[in-house]
């Protein structure tokens, strides 16, 4: 009796699988949560403050580092911040690290080259008349 009265709810916590193809269960899921969450932050410092991705991304980032930090249990993590699993948020938080990275790389580019931009704009914009008149001919 003692067994099951202890056992059952310590057997409860472990989640054996996701129930999503190809996702594996993520035995430490809150340290990683952690660890993505913080490199996030670091790494978002890179784009402009008025931005409106940054402050998107610096305000959810915060808001689930808190949570993360504040509940030991994958299931409190994933009730409180209510966007699926925990090893979904780890994906989340991996897909945002890559998004950022070419987001400071179109950025900068942005920045330095605006005139080679413009001009590259115009001549696919040039192409593509071109190209519809032509095709308007051929019909």
């Amino acid at each position: 009796m003692f067994l099951r009265a202890i056992g059952r709810p310590l057997l409860a916590k472990v989640k054996q699988t996701t129930g999503i193809v190809g996702l594996d269960v993520a035995p430490n899921a809150r340290e990683v949560l952690i660890n993505l969450y913080n490199k996030t932050l670091k790494e978002i410092k890179a784009v402009p403050e008025d931005e409106g991705y940054r402050k998107a991304v610096e305000s959810f980032t915060t808001h689930r580092l808190k949570v993360c930090e504040e509940e030991v249990d994958w299931e409190k993590i994933e009730e409180r911040i209510g966007c699926g699993q925990v090893e979904e948020l780890i994906e989340e938080a991996q897909d945002e690290l890559k998004l950022i990275e070419k987001m400071i790389g179109q950025y900068i580019s942005w920045i330095f080259f605006p005139d080679l931009f413009r001009l590259v704009h115009g001549l696919l914009r040039f192409i593509c008349a071109i190209s519809q008149c032509l095709w308007r001919k051929i019909i």
